[in-house]
């Protein structure tokens, strides 16, 4: 049994779950369903399905039948694969319940030693739909010797529309691999920090940011002025390019040279000699914009005599190979 006859298996358990489709707009992969889900159980039973079902083995399609069946038997074979820059997509199998869906596919680089288990699909991926929807798309298994990736979107109509249909259309456009990551503490002296630095009213171009308790009026706010200086990189893209105490809290400004392209992100916190977090409902982190690059400054409300029983830390990412294409399957679920 290969894995379309293991998926085929699955499909044709319960006949009421058959006519079933899938779609939706691209979503942020925010989502998360409420309930136990098949992605769940494929991180439990997919990390030996590249290997079983590539060798024939029922093994694989057993070990998921028992321990989530209801999901073996709602998911439909699909069946329908595409090729572009040397990867293939194979969308295996789909199942649609009312206003949530899920799809189960494969990613494969037919040339080899591109992929690997930090794959992500940086949000490009989509099912087509003529309603609102919020979706996210999982990592459930790598499969190095044959540099193939498997996982599950799942997804959820805004409002509770049906997603029921006949077609199904699937698909993505962006690959990042080669994740590189910094995690620790940055030489940058809290002790002597500058506490008349160069600032700007407001934040050009802001576009939000995140915070722990309320989020301050932005405009009426001072904020560290932007300069091609560059104190210090700890990852190549991710520049710490000021530093600042301003009104009462500590400003670390971080500049992205190429998040929009190799999703390069990261924060700056502030530990304790103890490695603790230092913890404030201030805390925030602005976003915006100046001359298309991106920016991140996050400030944190501390009394200045503390600083020197702090150290800045700071935790960045970012992947080190993208690969663009046009991967997409349409298949009518018979």
């Amino acid at each position: 049994m290969n894995v379309y006859d293991m998926i085929e298996g699955m499909g044709y358990i319960d006949e009421r779950f058959l006519d079933h489709a899938i779609s939706q707009k691209r979503a942020r992969r925010v989502y998360l369903k409420p309930i136990i889900s098949i992605a769940a159980a494929l991180m439990i039973t997919i990390g030996i399905l590249p290997a079983a079902t590539a060798l024939g083995s029922d093994d694989s399609y057993n070990l998921l039948y028992s321990i989530y069946p209801k999901a073996a038997q709602s998911f439909k074979p699909v069946r329908r694969s595409c090729d572009d820059s040397g990867i293939t997509l194979d969308v295996i199998s789909a199942d649609i319940s009312g206003s949530d869906a899920r799809v189960f596919f494969s990613v494969t680089d037919t040339e080899g030693g591109r992929l690997d288990d930090a794959i992500d699909l940086f949000d490009s991926y989509y099912m087509n739909t003529p309603y609102d929807t919020s979706n996210t798309c999982r990592l459930v298994s790598f499969d190095k010797e044959s540099s193939c990736a498997y996982f599950v979107t799942e997804t959820s109509s805004m409002h509770g529309e049906s997603l029921n249909g006949k077609k199904l259309t699937f698909g993505f456009s962006t690959i990042l691999c080669g994740e590189k990551h910094f995690a620790d503490i940055l030489p940058t002296p809290l002790s002597s920090i500058d506490t008349s630095p160069k600032t700007q009213k407001g934040l050009p171009n802001y576009s939000g940011g995140s915070y722990i308790g309320q989020m301050p009026d932005v405009p009426d706010m001072s904020f560290l002025e932007t300069s091609d200086k560059v104190i210090y990189e700890p990852l190549d893209g991710a520049q710490i390019t000021a530093v600042g105490y301003i009104d009462g809290a500590l400003h670390v400004q971080t500049r992205y040279i190429d998040k929009a392209d190799l999703d390069t992100h990261g924060f700056v916190t502030l530990k304790d000699s103890s490695g603790n977090d230092y913890e404030n409902n201030g805390i925030f982190t602005a976003c915006f914009e100046e001359s298309g690059i991106s920016y991140e400054e996050t400030v944190i409300p501390i009394e200045l005599s503390a600083l020197a029983d702090y150290s800045l830390y700071g935790d960045f990412e970012k992947s080190s190979r993208r690969i663009d294409g046009h991967w997409q399957v349409t298949a009518r679920l018979e």
